[in-house]
């Protein structure tokens, strides 16, 4: 995977130095009770279903996933050579993000904090990174047609 320093940079607001994937995800947990809620509201379960099938040998997507709050969606679909990656965090209500890797090498570290943010991103091509961290009601998208482009957003 190609890797330069704006990339690497934003990786590591998503991997906290010196702690292991579990506990990333210990430390951005939320514990909810029912008490939480405003009145007249009810804690519901939502479904989560992740599907992801490789066919290619010696290459692998990589997918991970970080929803808190409600009414977070996220559709991902990873495909073609293999060897794409996504690292998507959902923080806050009514977030939407919709990721398309098609090609070899891609990337999406994507963080969406606060309510009503929408992104959108496809890539087609290979080694192709996008970096974005949305922060309240921000709309963002992205079509990387080719190999070898870096975007880095960020809205606020």
């Amino acid at each position: 995977m190609k890797t330069n320093k704006n990339n690497h940079a934003f990786r590591e607001l998503l991997r906290p130095p010196g702690l292991g994937f579990g506990a990333f995800l210990l430390a951005f947990s939320t514990i909810v009770h029912a008490q939480d809620l405003l009145s007249g509201t009810d804690l519901q379960d939502s479904p989560l279903s992740i599907s992801l099938s490789t066919s290619v040998q010696h290459q692998t997507n990589t997918l991970v996933l970080g929803q808190y709050g409600i009414f977070n969606n996220a559709t991902i679909s990873q495909s073609a050579n293999g060897g794409n990656h996504v690292a998507l965090l959902q923080q806050g209500d009514s977030n939407v993000a919709n990721i398309l890797q098609q090609g070899t090498d891609n990337t999406v570290n994507a963080q969406q904090w606060g309510q009503g943010n929408q992104l959108d991103v496809i890539q087609q091509g290979n080694a192709n990174t996008a970096n974005i961290w949305q922060s309240g009601e921000q709309q963002f998208r992205v079509h990387q047609i080719g190999s070898n482009m870096v975007v880095n957003v960020y809205q606020r």
